[in-house]
């Protein structure tokens, strides 16, 4: 297997950027992506049922195409339902953003482990 791209997934809330690093390689046999968590050999890749590009390594800011907030509560935490756009692929990320707070402190989260990976939908012509 070898790194093909690098995803840097950003999103602003409270006017503070918070980002997330994606690593994506791909096998030699079916050319299909796989994903880890951390960089390097850190646990086991995550096999996704979508082939890679078979092109150069590179690093990608995949683009916001919408937000949703799925759940808030009286002390403002706030979970975000963000989808991405993976240029490079026919694929879309829906991943959960949060808000949380322990004591009056701001915490902000990508739930990485929670990362859905969808076709794009084409429309038919």
């Amino acid at each position: 297997m070898h790194k093909e791209v690098n995803y840097v997934f950003e999103f602003t809330m409270d006017g503070k950027t918070q980002s997330h690093v994606e690593y994506h390689y791909i096998d030699g046999y079916e050319k299909r992506r796989y994903r880890w968590i951390t960089d390097g050999d850190d646990g086991f890749p995550q096999p996704l049922d979508f082939k890679g590009t078979e092109k150069e390594f590179k690093t990608i800011k995949p683009i916001l195409l919408d937000q949703e907030l799925v759940y808030e509560n009286s002390r403002g935490e706030q979970t975000y339902n963000l989808i991405y756009d993976l240029t490079d692929v026919d694929v879309v990320v829906i991943l959960p953003f949060t808000r949380y707070y322990m004591g009056d402190r701001p915490y902000y989260e990508f739930g990485f482990s929670n990362f859905v990976y969808k076709l794009k939908f084409k429309e038919d012509n």
